[in-house]
């Protein structure tokens, strides 16, 4: 009896393990497409304008934000 309670346990904590490595895999997912898109936006503008100066302190908070909004996309999170 106590070899099947530890068998299944066991399998309890790889099906855990499954779980938490497919929502891990769409939340970086999530933030690398964010991420990237704020990027392209960015670069494009830029490129767009030639007179304008690229703002780097701009561009990064739009990046962590682009980063943040696709991660909480991956999760599943629709609107806030």
């Amino acid at each position: 009896m106590d070899k099947r309670k530890e068998i299944n346990t066991h399998c309890l904590s790889c099906y855990n393990v499954k779980i938490m490595d497919a929502l891990v895999k769409k939340i970086v997912v999530g933030a690398l497409g964010g991420f990237l898109s704020a990027v392209v936006v960015d670069f494009g503008k830029w490129k767009a304008t030639p007179d304008l100066k690229f703002n780097w302190a701009l561009a990064l908070k739009n990046w962590v934000a682009g980063a943040v909004t696709g991660a909480l996309a991956g999760l599943g999170v629709e609107q806030l």
